[in-house]
């Protein structure tokens, strides 16, 4: 699949098949992909860790990210995980993720959300070129950020959570329920 295409097929999956696996040579290209995205000042503060094909892993954090989460948020995940059939309203059952993180290292820039963001672009295009889908997960954040860098054998004192990239193949359902993007014409304005 072409970029244009990658860019223009992708959107975010909820659901995946568990036990699914993804080759280790995808990932790396996965990996590669968010890496080579540009950072302010090209600090690169972005550290990346990677969870390969290890669903139980990430269900475990999900559910300490999940019971840390307010009660007012909590809701929407109960709902998605019934409507959804997920063990994990979090992960949505992906095999694989990509946790994006800043070292604390006392070089701490404002750029970093956008520098996560431009990684995170880079990456969900990769996936979606190799027909994989994924979303970007930043709730875990507010549920249980500990939980998530203790998953990844890492701290809060060394360590700052950006955000989470579960990915892996679609599972076929969710793939049939979501082929169409909304229209956006509406949300652009052409300045002459």
């Amino acid at each position: 699949m072409n970029a244009k295409d990658a860019i223009l097929t992708r959107r975010s999956c909820r659901k995946f098949i568990p036990d699914k696996l993804v080759p280790k040579e995808i990932v790396e290209d996965i990996l590669l992909a968010g890496r080579s995205a540009p950072t302010g000042m090209n600090t690169q503060l972005v550290k990346f860790h990677v969870v390969l094909n290890n669903t139980k892993l990430l269900q475990s954090i999900g559910e300490k990210c999940f019971n840390g989460l307010p009660a007012e948020v909590k809701q929407r995940f109960i709902d998605r995980k019934n409507n959804y059939s997920l063990t994990d309203p979090i992960f949505y059952d992906a095999p694989c993720a990509i946790i994006l993180t800043y070292e604390k290292t006392g070089k701490k820039r404002d750029s970093l959300d956008f520098d996560a963001g431009l990684a995170c672009g880079n990456i969900l295009t990769m996936v979606t070129s190799y027909g994989l889908g994924g979303i970007p997960v930043g709730i875990a954040k507010l549920g249980d950020e500990a939980a998530v860098l203790e998953g990844v054998g890492t701290n809060k004192e060394k360590e700052e959570l950006l955000l989470c990239i579960p990915f892996g193949y679609e599972a076929p359902e969710w793939k049939e329920k979501f082929l169409t993007k909304k229209e956006l014409t509406s949300k652009v304005n052409w300045v002459k």
